[in-house]
């Protein structure tokens, strides 16, 4: 299943990806406050000399699984999402792995930004989500695609907010 998800941020593209998306101070306040995870840990974070840039890191959202999905997934979650910048693109590639259950769930994105205007840019992710599971397969992919939608609006909010307090 693909998908998009859309949305403005009240800065510029060169400002979203050279002082936000990669500040320590960032990742903080986004993942614990503006998401509201239990924890989060960048694992490994590598900068080549071409300024491509890979990540990966755990994470535990406390996103309420449905009871349909508890039996697969347990009462909470957590994942691991293996990130690729690409400086000419512009883009965040990912590839995000549930541990309980390997290869069954597949979720992938590129995120990527437009310039608005001159003080803010448009956020697009194309998101492609495949669950391999008979007869719960379409809830899963459903039920990620609605965790996903909130987690980016949470995400965008408290990028802006962020941003605001902290740009100089």
């Amino acid at each position: 299943m693909r998908f998009e998800i859309g949305g403005d941020y009240n800065m510029t593209v060169e400002q979203f990806w050279s002082a936000v998306f990669f500040d320590p101070d960032f990742n903080d306040h986004l993942h614990f406050k503006g998401l509201g995870f239990s924890d989060y840990e960048i694992v490994e974070d590598r900068v080549e000399s071409d300024g491509r840039r890979s990540r990966i890191l755990k994470a535990h959202p406390k996103t309420p699984i449905p009871k349909p999905l508890q039996r697969l997934l347990g009462k909470s979650i957590s994942y691991i999402e293996h990130g690729e910048y690409d400086p000419n693109a512009r883009a965040w590639t990912t590839r995000v792995e549930l541990p309980k259950i390997g290869r069954k769930l597949q979720i992938e994105s590129t995120m990527s930004f437009t310039p608005k205007d001159e003080l803010s840019c448009t956020r697009t992710v194309i998101f492609d989500v495949q669950a391999n599971i008979f007869g719960i397969g379409r809830i899963l992919e459903k039920f990620t695609e609605s965790a996903l939608r909130d987690n980016y609006e949470l995400a965008r909010r408290a990028t802006n907010a962020w941003f605001a307090q902290n740009r100089n």
